[in-house]
């Protein structure tokens, strides 16, 4: 019989297997090969339940990653791994509190500039404009940027009202629609663009991308046609100030946008062309004379990506324009830009505010590892620092400057190093990218298991790209509304298109139930088995560094940690009140001293207005209180759960590394060879 005793042995051998129906088999079958004895049925019913309760306990999904440390396959680090992001309204705490953190890193990307809040919807005039782009907030940090290696671009996002079709101030949304509306003189929006170029180009020296519009697709209120018209404008506009300046488009929300907000969906074809296509149909037939061109300029294709899983959509996206800009006449290289991107938009959040968490900070890496893969030239994310907008989690810092964990994220990206070597995982969730200086090995390992709401808009691309030469070709009676009928309640569509679409969706279905069962695995996290062939036999020490739910995250207690910040930054001004006092400054002097830290983050205007003999005074004042908000945010940074984890690990000799992850983690690893 198979006493209590062998049923134990039974549970402890599967616990450290991890597989509980393997050990008892075996178990079962040696006890009654040596005794020559039948089990009574009880036992074995008992045993069959033992094993069924036990065996959910299986091991963690094993993903392997594999570097091969003496084949390099590129050089140095990629452009697009670089530090960027959007900024439309300068932030208060922007010169105070983040400029310096982003000039600090080692591997700068694009800086994204939005002209329309601050600059474009203000301008009353042409020498007004000229005014307020000397006076830009942003002008030094920009000159910083590019000197540090960043490149810079510029939106051509809003029409000054002098120069609008649309006089009204009423709102679409947050931006008043004369801005969003097309010129009333096409001409004059070209000198705009000039003036623009000039001074970017120009005086700064910035050597600048210009972009048609931000999301013209939701934020343009003229037609399709007026786009292109000022598409071709915003050219010659350009071109005239900068021969070699580089002006693109369309920047939309997706790539799949295919009309401006003001513009007509074609519904007599099944399916319409996307931005994209139609700005390349059009400009690559259109002459310039103005600039004695045979077309019009296209020096880079941008849009936007939110939502989007990582591992499949670049992989679609990038190889589609390659061959879309050949067809156009276009070199195949021309860059591509993500000019926004991360996982969702704006609140109200689908799933919860995945931005700000370990989440955001593991969908960062897998895109920017994707993007590189896919060929991608270059990227923005969403923002430096959060709009300001309540429960909005847009940006790598919190209105208080406060670091997420996607900061940590950009922060790994910038200690690669060296010329890269292959690398690449047994499994689409998990990216890798590798590196050696010839002293050291830098490994970087991202784990990201898409959402639901990802792998949806994932199955549309698809169905998008895929299969637009099967809808193209349907029979010209087959209408939009047949397909969503179709989709809908299966209703009958000419052969072969019912049968093709059928296999399509049967295809996406079975991969939705794949996604569905891995996703429920991989839950508790997987294992990471690392190889590094070409370090066999040469034990050592390892720097790991980690972001995950418990490490370099800092999302569970930021709430704290901006109240405690709110706190001291509080004591501070109010010891920079006294030391005003002190000096003398009138209650008016000391409420326009503080209105302008808040404003604009600096007292120039302040200080120029001041007697000589009080400048230098209240400047030290201003200078001493900017270093104390400083040390306040620092401090606060600095706390265990947002610091950037790092830990000593042994490599064995055996050139392979076993480790644990969670379901969303950065891991960068620092072998020393």
């Amino acid at each position: 019989m198979l006493t209590i005793d062998c049923l134990l042995v039974i549970i402890h051998r599967a616990r450290e297997t991890g597989t509980i129906k393997c050990a008892a088999e075996q178990h079962f079958r040696s006890e009654n090969m040596r005794s020559g004895k039948l089990i009574s049925f009880s036992v074995l019913i008992s045993l069959l339940v033992i094993s069924s309760l036990c065996g959910a306990t299986t091991r963690l999904p094993q993903v392997q990653v594999d570097v091969s440390v003496d084949k390099v396959i590129a050089g140095a680090p990629s452009g697009v791994f670089g530090y960027s992001g959007n900024i439309w309204l300068v932030p208060k705490v922007f010169d105070l509190l983040v400029a310096g953190k982003i000039l600090q890193m080692d591997n700068l990307g694009i800086v994204r500039i939005g002209l329309g809040d601050a600059i474009l919807s203000h301008a009353s005039s042409m020498q007004d404009l000229k005014n307020r782009l000397n006076d830009f907030r942003l002008n030094d940090f920009l000159k910083q940027y590019k000197k540090r290696g960043g490149k810079v671009l510029i939106i051509l996002d809003a029409v000054p009202m002098w120069a609008s079709s649309n006089k009204t101030r009423k709102r679409k949304g947050h931006q008043e629609k004369f801005r969003l509306s097309p010129p009333a003189d096409y001409k004059e929006w070209s000198r705009i663009v000039s003036t623009i170029v000039r001074h970017f180009n120009g005086k700064l020296g910035l050597d600048a991308y210009y972009e048609v519009w931000n999301e013209p697709d939701n934020d343009f209120l003229g037609t399709n046609e007026e786009y292109l018209k000022l598409y071709y404008h915003s050219a010659v506009g350009v071109k005239k100030a900068d021969k070699r300046a580089k002006i693109g488009g369309p920047g939309v929300s997706d790539y799949s946008a295919t009309k401006t907000a003001g513009g007509k969906l074609r519904t007599e074809i099944l399916q319409p062309p996307t931005m994209s296509e139609w700005l390349l149909e059009y400009t690559s037939r259109t002459q310039v004379p103005e600039l004695g061109l045979k077309r019009v300029p296209v020096d880079f294709i941008s849009w936007h990506s939110y939502y989007r899983n990582p591992g499949a959509v670049y992989k679609v996206i990038v190889p589609y324009l390659r061959k879309l800009l050949a067809n156009k006449g276009y070199p195949r290289t021309t860059p591509l830009l993500i000019t926004e991107w991360n996982i969702a938009s704006a609140p109200p959040y689908p799933e919860g505010d995945l931005n700000a968490t370990d989440v955001g900070a593991a969908f960062a890496a897998s895109t920017l590892i994707s993007m590189h893969e896919a060929g991608v030239d270059g990227q923005v994310f969403q923002l430096f620092v959060d709009p300001g907008t309540k429960g909005y989690s847009g940006g790598t810092f919190t209105t208080k400057g406060l670091p997420r964990a996607n900061y940590n994220t950009f922060k790994l990206f910038s200690k690669l190093k060296g010329r890269q070597i292959d690398s690449g995982s047994s499994d689409e969730w998990v990216k890798s990218v590798a590196y050696t200086d010839g002293q050291r090995v830098y490994l970087l390992v991202s784990v990201m298991l898409p959402t639901k709401k990802m792998m949806g808009k994932e199955f549309s691309l698809r169905r998008r790209i895929l299969n637009e030469d099967l809808l193209r070709s349907a029979p010209k009676t087959v209408t939009r509304r047949d397909i969503a009928a179709y989709m809908k309640k299966g209703k009958a569509l000419p052969e072969p298109l019912h049968s093709n679409l059928g296999a399509v969706l049967k295809s996406e279905k079975s991969r939705l139930n794949d996604y569905r069962q891995k996703s429920m695995a991989w839950k508790n996290g997987i294992r990471l088995n690392i190889n590094l062939r070409g370090l066999q036999g040469r034990p050592g020490k390892i720097t790991h560094y980690k972001i995950d739910a418990k490490h370099s995250n800092g999302s569970g207690d930021i709430q704290k940690a901006v109240e405690q910040l709110v706190r001291k930054n509080r004591a501070t001004m109010k010891n920079a009140t006294v030391r005003l006092d002190k000096l003398g400054v009138r209650e008016q002097g000391k409420k326009a001293f503080f209105n302008e830290i808040k404003s604009s983050g600096n007292i120039r205007r302040i200080l120029d207005r001041l007697p000589k003999q009080k400048r230098d005074k209240v400047r030290d004042v201003y200078e001493k209180m900017a270093a104390e908000i400083s040390n306040n945010a620092q401090g606060v940074m600095n706390r265990e759960s947002a610091r950037l984890y790092k830990e000593e690990l042994s490599w064995p000799s055996s050139g392979k590394l076993a480790l644990d992850s969670k379901p969303y983690s950065v891991q960068l690893f620092v072998f020393e060879k």
